[in-house]
Formats: C-alpha cells, structure tokens, sequence
C-alpha cells in the first residue's frame, strides 16, 4: 500500500494487468504497486519515485497519471504551489519490463496548472489541460523514447480539466 499521509489521488494500470501506479497528491510521488488481476489484491510497493527533485520547496502537488498504451511509458502532472520551475509539469518516466519507472525528464513548455492529461488512442499525442491557463496544449510522444516535443498546437477552453477520446 501507500505511505500514510501520501494523497493517493488517480491510479492507472500498466496495459499487462500485473502493475498499478498511484500518484500521490500531498508527497509529489508515484507509487509502483505489484497487482493481481485474477484475485483483484494489491501487492507490495515494488518502488516509489518522486515526481520532483530532491531540492523541491515543501508544498507541492500533482493531479494525473496516464500510462502509454504501449505500456512503454507512464506521465504525471506537477501543479504549481511553489514558485519553481518545474512546479507545473508533465513528468515522463520509461517503464521497465518488470513495472519499475525511470524518469525521462520534465516538460514545462506552455503549461500553466497541468490538472489534466490525455493520450490519443493511437499514442501519438498528449494533451495537457491548463486548468487555470484556460488551454489545452498538444505535445508529440516520441514512440522510441516517450520524449514529448511541443507543436505549437494550443485550444482556448475555459478551465479544462479533462479530456477524453471516443473509441
């Protein structure tokens, strides 16, 4: 389970059913958690990694949590509480073939309160509702490295939050 007093706020299941990933809101962390798909139990917290650095001030927060559908990469958000540069964020992380993350690094360009993100069904794209920028801003995934690359690509909409995709 998670650490007590952590926020556990979204959840998300690695494509292969064996792993869950819990982004906790009060520690800016994501919690790696072993699951069962055939008995529904959690299992033991294989890892936890901050979703900012070490040097971070005290008061942060983070909102969402999306896996890749390739299952190759996971990305969380960073909301701005504290005047940092990496304060509002899309975070990337690789995923091992055991579950484990990696970061990959931060991406601030155009972000302003990240509350929301979304991946397109074909997992080419990602979107990032600045709730209080009122816009949504698009990014490229690269398919080898889960690198995401502005493309300029910016819709005005009052407070987004959220963002989903008709299958």
């Amino acid at each position: 389970m998670v650490a007590e007093g952590s926020g556990p706020r979204h959840a998300a299941f690695h494509p292969g059913g064996e792993v869950l990933y819990v982004i906790n809101e009060l520690t800016a962390t994501i919690s790696v958690l072993a699951f069962d798909p055939e008995s529904g139990a959690l299992g033991e917290e294989m890892q936890t990694i901050a979703t900012v650095p070490q040097e971070f001030p005290s008061h942060k927060s983070t909102a969402e949590i999306l896996v890749h559908p390739s299952g190759k990469f996971l990305y969380s958000t960073n909301r701005k509480f504290e005047n940092h540069p990496l304060a509002d964020a899309v975070v990337a992380y690789s995923i091992d073939e055991d579950g484990y993350l990696r970061l990959i690094g931060y991406t601030t360009h155009g972000i302003a309160f990240p509350r929301g993100i979304a991946i397109d069904p074909s997992g080419t794209w990602l979107y990032a509702m600045g709730q209080k920028s009122d816009q949504i801003v698009q990014y490229h995934i690269d398919p080898h490295t889960g690198a995401l690359t502005a493309t300029g690509n910016v819709t005005t909409a009052m407070v987004p939050v959220s963002m989903a995709f008709k299958a």
